[in-house]
Order: C-alpha cells, then sequence, then structure tokens
C-alpha cells in the first residue's frame, strides 16, 4: 500500500479493504503515506481525520491492542502508537500483551508524539 496515494482512483476502496473499521464516511479520512501498521483490523478510524505521512500504528490481533481516533482528529507526522507491551520480568517477557490506545474527539497529536500502550487521549486534547 505504500504506492497509494490519496488522488488515485482506489484511494478509498484501499482504504477500506485495509481498515474495515474505518468511518462510514471514508471520504473525510485521509491518510498520507507511507503508513506503516501491524494488522489494521484493530484500528477504528472517526470522520474528518487525517494522519500525516510516515506514522506507525502497532495495532494488535483479534480483540486485543485497539487503536480507537476519534472524529475530527488530526495526527501529525511520524506519529507513533504503540499497543503492544514487552512485561519488565525477563520470564515472562516472550508472551506478548497488547493494550488499547484511544484517542478521543478535536484533538492534535503533533509530529514526533509516541503513544505508549494502554493510554487514553481526552477529547479536544493537544499532544
Amino acid at each position: 500500500m505504500t504506492s497509494l496515494y490519496n488522488y488515485d482512483e482506489d484511494y478509498r476502496a484501499q482504504l477500506k479493504a485495509h481498515f474495515p473499521q474505518i468511518s462510514k464516511n471514508i471520504d473525510s479520512v485521509n491518510i498520507e503515506f507511507p503508513f506503516h501498521y501491524d494488522n489494521g483490523n484493530n484500528i477504528i478510524i472517526g470522520e474528518n481525520v487525517y494522519i500525516n505521512g510516515n506514522c506507525t500504528f502497532l495495532d494488535g490481533p483479534s480483540d486485543e491492542g485497539l487503536i480507537t481516533i476519534g472524529a475530527n482528529t488530526l495526527i501529525g507526522p511520524s506519529v507513533q502508537i504503540y499497543t503492544p507491551h514487552h512485561p519488565l520480568d525477563p520470564r515472562l517477557r516472550r508472551c506478548n500483551e497488547y493494550y488499547s490506545v484511544t484517542i478521543g474527539i478535536n484533538c492534535w497529536i503533533g509530529g514526533g508524539a509516541i503513544i505508549c500502550p494502554g493510554v487514553t487521549i481526552g477529547d479536544r486534547t493537544v499532544i
């Protein structure tokens, strides 16, 4: 998907294919490329969301590690959102745990921000 641009004819169809939980108002969502992600099925994107280029979203498998982005949110370039957590105890480190990340509505996540597993960002917050 790295060669896809938001002016390509099949851009919206590709977004829906890669991110099944994207807003029903898919025409209001823009994701600039390159964009890196683990799964895609656990990334929930609200309407009027803009995600700038070079972002990395590590969503988890199945029902673990959801990344929820509220409506009217702006995400700057090179933002990283992580849901996998590795235990500090080395004996347990092989077992991946996933903690969901939630970003409220009307937020602005500035370029280069790193959002760690389990973080909830309230509505109208600037990071």
